[in-house]
């Protein structure tokens, strides 16, 4: 008996010895060392909140990862209620699957997110207030210095508020690995949506840019970072609203309105400035888009009421002063640019070629396509040539210049046709009417724009300029603050992939097509669809009639893991009855049924 009773004794002693298992799920903290302690114990499945009130939480080293079923969730309780104050700041090194949400940042830190080397990070529905005192990036993703391998992709910052920036340095900064071992390499596959960017200034020669993708060390490594549906206010912080240093960057949808400066692909290969709208509202120093390096497209934009020139113009393409294969800090020679179906509307300057920055750019642009844009006002050229490009061709334009304005350049009417395009002002936009000559008048010039700035299709007889005369589902409008930022809806379509991937932030679990929305539907509706491969996937989304005929292709281009994608199908101009979506990915099909109602 006695000895029973000492080897049930002993087994006590031995279970109370064992490390508890923690469970997942939601843990509030309502003190800043309950909540640091909190991060610190994190495992995957955890919701973390911080209550309401007012915190300095000081440095945080963010050393839990979540999984991709399991995120790490951080957020505030009450978005905007938890405000983080003084030097707080969270810093992750080789983590994953974590989201930072909701909170109120008015601290004094330089930087109050900084990730290294992380992946499948997101920053999302929090208000960025910081109390500078000194320069600062206020967000930083990028790689870990002296590792040559960046070891960080597929990032997301959302739905956030930045505002109020008066000191040097980024809102947001995309980095990478700035190395002497081996190849520099930036962040990959990073997506920056829905914000709302507001008030960055005064305006600073250089280092105050409101997004800085890249920087000279991994400017030849491609980022494929993509911005978009975000809303610029009043960034006049510097010349380069955007700068691009990256090859292989997208810049599309977002709405910029009283900006000084421009979106500049400044040390870049092969990015694509798609879809965006630029008001300038008539503030003295607003741009669109500036360009150096080769092999970019500016697509389906809308350029109005704007007022920069030389560096600030709507259009601007410099000499350089080196080649592409040059210095990574030269200004590259602008090559291969692919300009067509745009829109500029009465701004005080439009297209600008071959400024020589007082003779120090020497190396004038080369093989320029200029197609199927349209251009009106009543001031100064239409095209301002000042170092003629070698090889510029002109296909398709129609200008109208009016008061003292003129084109600027000889051309032939298959060139540029002088013509009044009939614009209406409609939703703040200037749009094509019915009688325009816009209509079905573009050329085969940049047969590859398939859509129009709001993102329906072009068909076969394409318009001139950024719209299509067109009655259908429009994914893309000029966006408004209610639209962005951390209260701003979900439902909104955010464009992911390099490709013309349409994709909500859900995280799939599988390899699927999910049930359209709406269904039925009248005239357009959405198909979701997601892979769970270990890499990127060439697949193809299609819709088929009864008979088994292929109606239109709503998707092709290369898929990646972790992001639901969705495709808009609009079925204006169809009988209605039962079509039939296909989804190919690799080696893999799968088919549903959709009901169009008339």
């Amino acid at each position: 008996m006695e000895q029973s009773r000492t080897i049930r004794f002993l087994a006590v002693l031995l279970l109370l010895a064992l490390p508890s298992t923690a469970e997942a799920g939601r843990k509030v903290f309502s003190t800043a060392s309950s909540f640091k302690s909190g991060l610190g114990a994190a495992i995957p499945g955890d919701t973390l909140e911080l209550a309401d009130g007012s915190y300095d939480i000081g440095g945080n080293s963010l050393t839990r990862s979540g999984t991709a079923d399991l995120r790490i969730v951080i957020k505030a309780q009450n978005r905007g209620k938890a405000e983080l104050k003084g030097s707080s700041a969270f810093t992750g090194k080789g983590i994953s699957y974590v989201t930072i949400e909701g909170f109120l940042f008015t601290g004094s830190a330089s930087t109050v997110i900084k990730t290294e080397s992380c992946s499948f990070m997101r920053i999302t529905r929090n208000t960025f207030r910081l109390n500078e005192t000194a320069s600062g990036k206020w967000v930083l993703i990028g790689g870990t210095y002296n590792i040559a391998t960046a070891n960080s992709q597929y990032n997301r910052i959302d739905h956030n508020l930045f505002e109020n920036k008066k000191q040097l340095g980024n809102y947001i900064t995309i980095d990478g690995s700035p190395s002497g071992l081996g190849s520099p390499e930036a962040s990959r596959y990073d997506r920056i949506d829905h914000n709302h960017f507001r008030t960055i200034g005064p305006r600073a020669v250089n280092e105050m840019e409101t997004i800085r993708i890249g920087q000279s060390e991994i400017c030849r490594s491609s980022s494929y970072t993509v911005v978009e549906q975000n809303l610029f206010e009043d960034c006049d912080g510097d010349p380069e609203i955007i700068s691009v240093k990256t090859k292989h960057s997208v810049i599309r949808y977002n709405t910029f309105r009283r900006s000084q400066g421009t979106v500049c692909l400044r040390s870049s290969d092969s990015s694509v400035v798609e879809g965006n709208f630029f008001f300038g509202e008539r503030k003295s120093g607003t741009g669109g888009v500036r360009l150096y390096g080769v092999g970019h497209s500016v697509i389906n934009n809308y350029f109005n009421g704007l007022t920069g020139d030389t560096w600030d113009a709507a259009l601007t393409i410099t000499n350089g002063d080196a080649e592409a294969t040059g210095s990574v800090t030269a200004h590259w020679r602008p090559q291969q640019i692919m300009v067509a179906f745009n829109t500029f509307a009465d701004n005080a300057n439009n297209m600008q070629f071959g400024f020589t920055n007082n003779g120090s750019y020497s190396k004038a642009p080369q093989n320029l396509t200029i197609a199927n844009n349209i251009v009106a006002g009543k001031q100064n050229p239409f095209v301002k040539i000042i170092t003629q490009p070698t090889g510029i061709t002109y296909s398709g334009n129609l200008m109208f210049p009016t008061g003292s304005a003129s084109i600027g350049v000889t051309a032939t009417d298959a060139q540029i046709r002088i013509i009044d395009p009939q614009l209406v002002l409609a939703d703040s936009v200037w749009r094509l009417t019915a009688g325009s000559p816009a209509i079905d008048a573009a050329t085969t010039a940049a047969a590859s724009v398939l859509k129009d700035i709001t993102g329906q299709p072009r068909g076969t007889s394409r318009d001139v300029g950024a719209h299509e005369f067109l009655t259908g589902y429009r994914f893309n409008r000029p966006l408004r603050a209610e639209d962005v930022g951390p209260n701003g809806p979900d439902s909104i379509t955010v464009v992911t992939s390099v490709g013309r991937a349409y994709a909500t932030s859900m995280v799939p679990e599988r390899w699927m097509m999910l049930e359209n929305y709406p269904n039925p539907f009248n005239p357009a509706t959405k198909v979701r669809f997601s892979i769970d491969s270990d890499g990127p996937v060439q697949a193809d989304v299609s819709i088929y009639n009864s008979v088994g005929e292929r109606i239109v292709q709503i998707f092709h281009g290369t898929l990646h893991p972790g992001t639901v994608h969705e495709a808009v199908f609009d079925g204006s101009g169809l009988a209605g009855g039962v079509y039939f979506c296909r989804m190919t990915a690799g080696a893999r099909t799968k088919t549903r049924s959709i009901l169009l109602l008339k």
